[in-house]
């Protein structure tokens, strides 16, 4: 009995401590979220996927009780909106513990206090032996020696900031070094009649003349791969650097950051630059050609089957043909070199920069030190050992930058490497420097591209004078430097500010005061006749009490999601905005930033045209569809369907299916059907006398059925009896609908246009998803110039003070329209 007893006590007693500890484990284990390095559904279909999670598991075997989760942004955006969905999530408090943060970012994440700083985890004043030797040391710690061993000295700059007291904060860590090279294709070279081992181009000129011995669009040949859109601004950057342009810096006395690249030095660069995209030359058959290469938004495809002699990529300091471009040619195909030597002497390139940061959204302690420990890990020699071993487990030992390959056990596999790779790399890695990376500069690249666009689009670099030639760029330079200083870098001189202030306050007093007489208008228009008894504010409720009580919640709610969210934002306005941290006030000043931005200017001017185009291909034609499915004798219904079919297709999908309709290459689907009647292709949203129109195609289309259908019930109302009456008087079937149909059927179509009138005005995001506002402002409606400055340059104050004035224009175009709706007497239809 006392055997079994004591059995009983034992069991019960190993069952308390098998529990406690389990519950111990479930409470000490962190989940925190990542945008890097977590399990995701393809990451083994890819070598980089394939090392990412070798480094995942290996960090859960050294510390099992971290659990880091995938938080993939979804939302995809092109252009300089690409790096809004993070931004989306920060704003929404929702965005991962762990965030990705390159070098361009790192100035806006920084100071708009996205990041934690790791003062708690980084001694940059000591290194491990000192503390040892102190006794102070702590293996949670990054002394001096490890971030020096992880920081390059270019970008210690970037990842850290000094504060007033000389204190330097850091703030992310990189995991992943990129340099821009000179890629070339040596079997296009051996076409051409050059010696790949010794003909590729040592400096600018030898680069001009090498391209133009390849190009040859007869045989399907092209010399190099070079920007002309957005992307100008990023593939130039080399020969800016190489030519001592500064591009961003800070300065020293005040510490801001200001635009320098419209220096001498800049503008020969921009010249040499615009002159390899469309100067004109004359080939070997003596004729006329312009440029020595392809556009970038179409030339990849042609490089990829191997048609493009030359192109500037990325090589990784671990795998050196990390690009997807390149990854899959062979040494025997592919040939890495430096950028080739400007008139300076000096051939300098451009070094990108992928780290991760811990989001200031995190609060909990645990998770931020176990972030801390992650972020740390996977950048660290031992991570860098499991990616160099998957590398060579898979067959890439001869393509990984063979230093590493040594210092993790590889030597064997390091003379694989091709010597000429070995040597690109360690020479770009030591004369290169870091993207820009002041406040705003992840939008460097689209701004920085404009006055190459510009000098594209008026023919500067066919000019045939050097001077007139050069004169030009410099203004057009001078000009977007004191854009860029103004917009996103808030340099403006004081005296000009101070002008900018009585104008907006100006501004501001008209547009208070218009609205004060604009509701007073609309509350008289729709206080009912004269006639009628006027009762006082009780009186009304005590009549309508019931009315009153019924509609309280729609009344609540509308306060809640409409008015509040005003009120917020009319506060907002007035205010330099932080997502987090303390916001500062601004007074009139981003009212003034508004009024005197050309940006918003030209996309007012692009709105007017949005809506002109609105009007005519989405408002007008469900009604003239309307009228001549009315006067079908037969299969009516079916076309009724038919039209309205695409109405059930998602907006998203259609946006996107048209986007590759709009395919500007010879295999897309609308060029391939002008191909029947021997047109050529258009470049379609690429064109920027096309683009507005192929944006309101696809809302047409799907958008007529629904706003037919409206329409033919609106029909079944005309009274027969005028038709037959305007009949016998000799009225034709034009005279019917213009004296008949159109007068009876106005209140809707007023109403209609009301909606219509006010889509137009707050379009966005069919913009952003089909040209993000390309090409060259072309389709830079105002909804997306507010989600740019919002979401992209980080200027919420600008962004609720476009809305606030593009509320103002709303607002006086539906008084107007309520003005003609209240002459409108409201019947009851009669069969």
């Amino acid at each position: 009995m006392c055997a079994s007893r004591l059995h009983f006590f034992l069991a019960l007693l190993l069952c308390k401590i098998a529990f406690f500890s389990i519950t111990v484990t479930a409470e000490s284990t962190v989940s925190i979220r990542t945008t890097d390095f977590a399990p995701s559904p393809d990451a083994l279909f890819n070598i980089a996927g394939k090392a990412e999670m070798a480094v995942y598991r290996a960090f859960r075997e050294k510390y099992p009780n971290i659990r880091p989760e995938g938080n993939s942004l979804s939302l995809k955006l092109e252009g300089p909106a690409g790096e809004a969905p993070l931004l989306m999530s920060i704003a929404g408090r929702t965005a991962p513990d762990v965030i990705h943060v390159n070098t361009r970012q790192s100035g806006s994440y920084i100071g708009r206090n996205f990041l934690l700083p790791l003062d708690e985890y980084i001694n940059s004043e000591q290194t491990a032996a000192e503390a040892k030797e102190l006794g102070e040391f702590d293996e949670n710690t990054m002394y001096r020696d490890e971030l020096e061993e992880r920081v390059r000295p270019q970008i210690w700059d970037a990842v850290s900031r000094v504060d007033s007291e000389g204190k330097r904060h850091f703030y992310f860590l990189p995991f992943s070094y990129f340099v821009r090279v000179m890629a070339y294709n040596k079997t296009v070279f051996q076409e051409a009649g050059l010696d790949p081992d010794k003909d590729y181009p040592k400096t600018w000129d030898e680069l001009a003349a090498v391209a133009q011995q390849i190009q040859n669009p007869r045989e399907d040949r092209y010399g190099i791969i070079l920007g002309k859109e957005g992307g100008a601004g990023w593939t130039s950057l080399p020969f800016f650097f190489s030519m001592g342009s500064k591009i961003v810096e800070r300065e020293e006395g005040t510490g801001k950051w200001v635009a320098r690249f419209n220096d001498a030095g800049a503008v020969q660069a921009a010249d040499f630059y615009s002159r390899l995209v469309d100067a004109p030359w004359t080939d070997e058959d003596g004729k006329q050609r312009y440029g020595v290469g392809m556009s970038s938004g179409e030339a990849w495809s042609i490089w990829d089957r191997g048609r493009i002699g030359m192109s500037l990529l990325y090589i990784n300091d671990i795998l050196i043909n990390a690009d997807d471009h390149i990854s899959s040619m062979s040494p025997g195909e592919l040939g890495l070199v430096p950028v080739p030597f400007a008139p300076s002497g000096q051939s300098i390139t451009e070094l990108h920069v992928r780290g991760l940061g811990v989001c200031a959204t995190t609060e909990d302690p645990e998770k931020i030190a176990a972030s801390w420990k992650f972020l740390r890990f996977v950048g660290s020699p031992a991570a860098e050992r499991v990616i160099i071993q998957t590398y060579v487990e898979n067959g890439y030992a001869s393509f990984i930058n063979p230093e590493k390959l040594v210092q993790h056990g590889y030597s064997e596999y390091a003379a694989t490497v091709p010597a000429q790779w070995k040597h690109t790399l360690k020479f770009a890695l030591e004369n290169s420097l870091p993207e820009p990376y002041g406040e705003n500069c992840q939008v460097y690249i689209e701004r920085a591209s404009k006055p190459l666009q510009s000098a594209f689009s008026e023919g500067v670099p066919r000019i045939a004078d050097d001077g007139t030639r050069l004169a030009r760029l410099q203004e057009l330079y001078d000009t977007a430097v004191k854009e860029i200083n103004e917009k996103m870098l808030g340099q403006i001189p004081e005296d000009e500010m101070v002008f900018r202030r009585k104008v907006a306050s100006a501004v501001m007093l008209l547009v208070a005061v218009s609205f004060v007489l604009m509701f007073t208008y609309i509350w008289r228009l729709f206080s009912g006749s004269e006639g009628e008894v006027k009762r006082g504010f009780f009186g009304w409720i005590k009549k309508y009490w019931l009315a009153y009580v019924l509609l309280a919640p729609a009344l609540a709610s509308i306060f809640v999601f409409n008015y509040y969210p005003l009120a917020v934002g009319a506060r907002m306005a007035f205010l330099d905005y932080n997502v987090i941290g303390e916001s500062t006030f601004v007074g009139v000043d981003n009212f003034a930033a508004v009024l005197f931005d050309s940006v918003f200017w030209v996309s007012v001017l692009r709105t007017a045209e949005y809506v002109f185009w609105s009007l005519l291909l989405v408002f007008l034609p469900p009604i003239i569809l309307a009228l001549c499915l009315s006067e079908l004798p037969r299969a009516s219904v079916l076309f009724r369907v038919l039209y309205y079919l695409p109405a059930l297709v998602s907006g998203l999908i259609v946006m996107l299916m048209w986007k590759m309709f709009f395919d500007p290459s010879e295999a897309g689907a609308l060029n391939q059907v002008l191909a029947i009647i021997d047109f050529g292709p258009q470049k379609w949203l690429q064109d920027k006398s096309q683009a507005m129109v192929s944006i309101i195609i696809p809302l047409a289309w799907a958008g007529m059925g629904p706003g037919c259908l409206i329409y033919l019930a609106a029909l079944k109302t005309v009274p027969e009896d005028l038709y037959e009456a305007s009949a016998i008087d000799g009225a034709g079937f034009l005279g019917r609908i213009w004296h008949i149909t159109l007068p009876t059927i106005r209140p809707l179509v007023m109403i209609q246009l009301i909606f219509v009138l006010i889509g137009a005005f707050q379009s966005a995001d069919n913009v952003l998803v089909m040209t993000a506002g390309g090409p060259d402002h072309a389709t830079h409606v105002i909804g997306l110039e507010i989600f740019y400055d919002a979401y992209v340059y980080l200027r919420f104050g600008v962004a609720i003070a476009i809305a606030w004035i593009l509320g103002f224009f709303l607002i006086g175009l539906t008084m107007f329209q309520m003005k003609r709706i209240s002459r409108m007497t409201f019947t009851t239809a009669k069969s």
